[in-house]
């Protein structure tokens, strides 16, 4: 491995980058110039750590690690694939060599492997579902949280919305204290909402309620929040809102805990639609069609309960 003979092979992806058992050699049949998924992801990472302590994780805060590089989001390089068969070489593709997302938690910090023992549990959701009630923030205390689930697939199976990235369980095999943490900041976020709808003053046309802005950093990182929102608004990463998003905590508990967005899987940005055309204007914002659809936003997650909150109260520089 990288020149070296040994029997428990690590690879890093630069020398500032710890060592992975496993890797994952993917193709963007979205993007050919591979430059979306991977170099988006590793765009957040460097710009987030560039901004300061504010936009970082708890372990990039205690890294102590010889190459004191937790990252946000996984690092790769754009390779072309040859497979050997005796002494003929069979060409088979151009793809990004990636962290591969479960095998490379202690690069993300989820593991005291990552040199952060004192950071406490980590948890983090996948977003599996486009413009579901969990994935859009519409999830409140009586949705189905034991399976996570209000919809069936024409198999009559019921369509899971989110489940553990790390640890690793799928959501109806995990344990009950697991789900209760993991399901406050949704049920948080849809009770701000109804506060929110409710409060419409029609006189003035605008929305009284202060739930959201006043508890905000119970929740989450507001800068990692907002940051979030804006990578996805400048970058047109329409697929991002609802779905391919990360989600973690290093100190949930049933009733408390801070959770930030993690970066995943860029593919359908910089005007590509989530069908893969790549066809949207440069403008293009939440109210804007999928131009092969005019039914269809662009976006997916235009009716997110969370962006329409962080759309209505951070607006300005408070969180800058």
């Amino acid at each position: 491995v990288q020149g070296a003979n040994t029997t428990s092979p690590m690879y890093s992806m630069s020398s500032m980058d710890q060592g992975v058992p496993c890797l994952c050699l993917k193709a963007d049949y979205s993007d050919s110039s591979n430059l979306h998924n991977t170099v988006l992801t590793k765009l957040v990472n460097d710009v987030w750590m560039s901004l300061g302590e504010g936009y970082w994780t708890p372990p990039q805060h205690n890294n102590d690690t010889e190459y004191d590089k937790v990252r946000v989001g996984i690092n790769g390089h754009p390779i072309d694939i040859f497979v050997k068969d005796g002494t003929t070489y069979e060409y088979i593709g151009q793809y990004n060599m990636n962290n591969e997302k479960k095998d490379s938690h202690h690069v993300f910090g989820f593991t005291a492997g990552s040199g952060n023992p004192s950071v406490g549990e980590a948890i983090c959701l996948e977003f599996l579902e486009n413009n579901r009630t969990a994935t859009l923030f519409n999830a409140g205390a009586d949705f189905n949280w034991e399976t996570c689930s209000d919809t069936v697939d024409e198999d009559g199976k019921g369509i899971v919305q989110l489940e553990f990235r790390y640890p690793g369980y799928d959501w109806d095999e995990a344990p009950t204290d697991l789900k209760n943490k993991a399901k406050r900041p949704f049920i948080w976020v849809k009770e701000c909402y109804d506060d929110w709808a409710e409060s419409y003053n029609e006189s003035t046309g605008e929305y009284t309620s202060s739930k959201f802005v006043e508890e905000l950093t119970n929740y989450f990182n507001p800068k990692n929040l907002v940051s979030w929102y804006l990578f996805t608004e400048y970058f047109m990463a329409v697929d991002q809102r609802s779905k391919n998003m990360m989600m973690a905590s290093w100190d949930a508990t049933a009733t408390s805990g801070i959770w930030y967005f993690l970066p995943y899987d860029s593919d359908t940005a910089l005007g590509v639609t989530n069908d893969g055309w790549l066809i949207l204007p440069w403008d293009s914002d939440e109210e804007t069609p999928n131009p092969k659809d005019p039914t269809q936003y662009a976006f997916m997650g235009h009716d997110s309960n969370l962006w329409k909150l962080v759309r209505y109260y951070l607006y300005d520089d408070t969180y800058k």
